[in-house]
């Protein structure tokens, strides 16, 4: 009836839980309610505050299918959702597409707003680390790696020192071929 009779509650009401989600460190309800409420940049803010945080968790899939929702015009003219979508991709095992949004969100670089520059430089590492993991560059993994486990990304509140730490640590190992034991 709500739906019926006062339209505008009910995206009053998607709106609202999609600040008080991304507020609270859920970031893919968040999108999610921005969605419903349909508010595609809301859904994008808390998407770029929160997709790392879903990849260490091992959850790719549920945002790639959030960034995915949203508009391609949206996408492409927001280089941290691009590098996102990109790492995103990578990790979904899609390595056609996310090239293409690693050069969107390397193209878009120099709109990155100055507030949000730590993070896009964490986003482009991460997503540069998933395409060379991607080709069995382990070099270039490893190499993405100390620049985390230098500091990069420090600023970023999105993700903390445990946490790019851990990710810089797995990041190698996950690219280095399968060796046989031998014996």
């Amino acid at each position: 009836q709500l739906r019926h009779h006062h339209p505008d509650l009910v995206t009053l009401g998607h709106r609202r839980a999609a600040h008080w989600y991304a507020r609270n460190g859920l970031p893919a309800l968040a999108a999610r309610h921005a969605l419903a409420a349909d508010d595609p940049e809301l859904a994008a803010r808390a998407l770029c505050r929160g997709w790392l945080k879903l990849l260490l968790e091992g959850r790719p899939a549920a945002m790639t299918s959030l960034i995915n929702a949203l508009p391609e015009s949206l996408v492409a003219r927001n280089p941290e959702l691009a590098m996102a979508a990109a790492a995103l991709l990578f990790e979904s095992g899609q390595p056609q597409e996310a090239r293409g949004f690693l050069v969107l969100g390397e193209r878009g670089a120099s709109h990155v707003e100055p507030q949000r520059r730590a993070h896009w430089l964490l986003s482009r590492t991460v997503a540069q680390m998933q395409d060379a993991r991607s080709r069995g560059d382990f070099e270039a993994v490893a190499a993405g790696a100390g620049k985390l486990l230098s500091g990069l990304g420090a600023d970023a509140s999105e993700l903390g020192a445990a946490d790019r730490r851990t990710f810089a640590l797995l990041q190698p190992g996950a690219a280095q071929p399968d060796r046989k034991s031998v014996g």
